[in-house]
């Protein structure tokens, strides 16, 4: 869908001229601003709250607790047989962990930012805090982090992946908000979003 946007999202023949031409426009094009896409994301949800008339520190925000421990990838794991979905692994030749999302186009549908801001947010959350794309499913992404999130830092960058990926809180349990996952954040180093 992605790399070659002229067919309709239905056409599954893979055309592997159109996707290194794809490649090469993502590669060769400037980083956006990391932070800036976040904040503008950030914005968006704020602005949304009000428009569903909810107060966004005691509703979205709430308080840093009820978390868990989470530092390993669950996007491949079948929970009902306990075994993995079928998977590829593969070495992906970049340089930039970033990059990653141009060999491997993922996202621009509903909430789930496309490729340039998707190489934007890997690029800052990388520089900030060593944070990698690690697993990948249709609608799942995963970051692995050399330690978990201080937890002075963990409630902006709860705020910044809500902004990023909010179906993580407003399509989780009921009682989700951001201090919760706030409070994951600074006991984990896998980082898990998820697209409806």
């Amino acid at each position: 869908m992605n790399a070659d946007p002229k067919n309709d999202a239905d056409y599954y023949e893979f055309d592997p001229k159109t996707v290194v031409e794809y490649r090469k426009k993502m590669l060769s094009a400037p980083i956006k601003d990391g932070k800036a896409v976040l904040d503008a994301l950030t914005d968006q949800r704020k602005a949304e709250a009000e428009d569903d008339d909810m107060d966004w520190k005691e509703e979205r925000l709430g308080e840093m607790e009820g978390g868990y421990v989470n530092c390993r990838f669950s996007s491949y794991w079948d929970d009902d047989t306990e075994m993995t979905y079928p998977l590829i692994l593969a070495k992906i030749p970049v340089k930039n962990p970033w990059e990653i999302f141009a060999y491997l186009p993922f996202g621009n549908w509903n909430e789930c930012p496309g490729t340039e801001d998707l190489m934007a947010v890997a690029k800052y959350w990388f520089e900030q805090y060593s944070a990698v794309p690690g697993a990948m499913s249709h609608d799942e992404l995963e970051f692995n982090l050399p330690a978990p999130l201080a937890e002075d830092r963990a409630m902006d960058v709860a705020v910044e992946q809500y902004g990023f990926c909010p179906d993580v809180i407003d399509q989780g349990p009921e009682d989700a908000t951001v201090g919760t996952l706030a409070d994951v954040l600074q006991q984990s180093t896998v980082w898990y979003f998820w697209w409806d």
